[in-house]
């Protein structure tokens, strides 16, 4: 051959040639950063997060790779036979000698990633019961203190705090301030639900329900409510949670989850808090109930005592309708006084509580002179929490002012 002999023949290495064409690829400004479309078949996703795939169409096909660092940020995970669109580059893969399209972004044909997310996140805890009817509680139907997850400073904290204003006057809220938009509003919101069945109402006993609460928004706003961290706190939540996320026609996560899903904020607060003449209707319901409960029991007394007539002789039937309608009218006489006593017992009861939940109320307290101390990072309960410079909030039952700390002192 005398190309063969040629003596200036330029000899490559394999290395220097796939080398040379992954230049040649890279340096294309066209195929630098271009789009593709296909369906996407062998995909693996490696223990390292990286993805391999195949996108192919009717003709042809093409390797794909997608780098831990851009597959983080996808929102979705990508099935086989799924159609997407794909942002990267085309290179060369030196080690084989294989051209490759290196992705950066991608999207299913038709559908935004978080949509897809969304759906994925529901099918696959639906499939782990966290959805099931059957484990969701009550809401309980006379609650006395009911705290409220939600961004401190919006509409929907002052929107809950008005219908509770409205409807009960002696129903207590707490307001858990959490982030309810952004990458850190997950952890937030996390954290609240968790404090929330950590410190009660700060008297020994349990919260009756909470309220995890946000306005309207997109998807991508109302995001962090469709994490599957969020989810899970609100499932392991021991006090029932009523999920009211954006609007009428906004579905998250949590709404699938949570005990009880309101159309909004402010329907929430209308649903979870009784009116005055909610709890009398109750109180009526209960004595309706006992009254039939006594009417059972005379009426049962009364047919044992028929058919004990029957069964005697006539001097034995009177002599027992003697008997039997002495006892008849003492135990009626005894269950009157019980019933009478009971009902003063849970008057007074009733009256205690009211009174008490009244005194301990927020607004109470603070006309007595009281303020609450709001710092960067909400409420403040000890002079341990607070710092010389910091900025300051305080609360009273008419207003509130703005300050600074110019010194600390602990009590003695």
């Amino acid at each position: 051959m005398k190309k063969m002999d040629n003596l200036s023949r330029k000899v490559f290495s394999v290395h220097q040639l796939n080398q040379y064409i992954k230049f040649m690829l890279e340096d294309d400004v066209l195929l630098s950063g271009i789009f593709i479309e296909g369906e996407v078949s062998n995909f693996k996703l490696h223990s390292s997060g990286h993805m391999y795939f195949t996108m192919k169409d009717a003709h042809a096909a093409v390797n794909c790779v997608m780098f831990r660092g851009y597959a983080e940020g996808l929102g979705f995970m990508p099935e086989n036979g799924m159609r997407l669109v794909a942002f990267g580059r085309v290179s060369l893969y030196e080690k084989t000698g294989l051209y490759q399209f290196y992705v950066e972004d991608m999207e299913p044909w038709g559908k935004g990633g978080l949509q897809l997310a969304f759906e994925q996140m529901k099918e696959e805890l639906g499939k782990q019961g966290l959805f099931d009817e059957w484990r969701k509680r009550p809401i309980p139907a006379f609650p006395e203190t009911i705290a409220v997850i939600t961004s401190p400073t919006g509409a929907v904290v002052r929107d809950i705090i008005t219908v509770a204003r409205r409807r009960n006057k002696n129903i207590r809220l707490l307001i858990f301030p959490a982030l309810v938009q952004g990458k850190d509003a997950a952890a937030s919101i996390v954290s609240a639900i968790e404090l929330v069945n950590a410190v009660g109402d700060g008297e020994g006993r349990s919260l009756d329900v909470v309220i995890l609460a946000r306005g309207g928004g997109s998807i991508e706003d109302l995001w962090p409510f469709n994490e599957e961290v969020v989810a899970r706190a609100v499932y392991a939540s021991k006090v029932p949670v009523v999920s009211a996320i954006g609007h009428e026609t906004d579905y998250c996560i949590t709404d699938f989850v949570a005990d009880l899903r309101a159309p909004t904020p402010s329907a929430a607060a209308e649903m979870c808090i009784p009116t005055t003449s909610d709890i009398q209707r109750g109180l009526e319901s209960i004595a309706r109930r006992l009254d039939s409960a006594i009417d059972q029991k005379l009426e049962s007394g009364r047919r044992a005592v028929e058919k004990l007539a029957e069964r005697t002789s006539v001097q034995a039937f009177l002599e027992s309708i003697y008997n039997r309608q002495i006892y008849i009218e003492q135990l009626f006489s005894k269950i009157t006084r019980d019933m009478q006593h009971k009902s003063q017992v849970a008057r007074l009861q009733l009256e205690k509580v009211m009174s008490g939940i009244k005194v301990a109320a927020p607004a109470t307290v603070l006309q007595r002179g009281y303020s609450l101390v709001y710092g960067d990072k909400g409420l403040k309960t000890s002079v341990k929490q607070l710092r010389a410079g910091e900025n300051i909030r305080l609360q009273f039952h008419d207003g509130i002012i703005g300050g600074i700390i110019c010194a600390t002192e602990k009590s003695t």
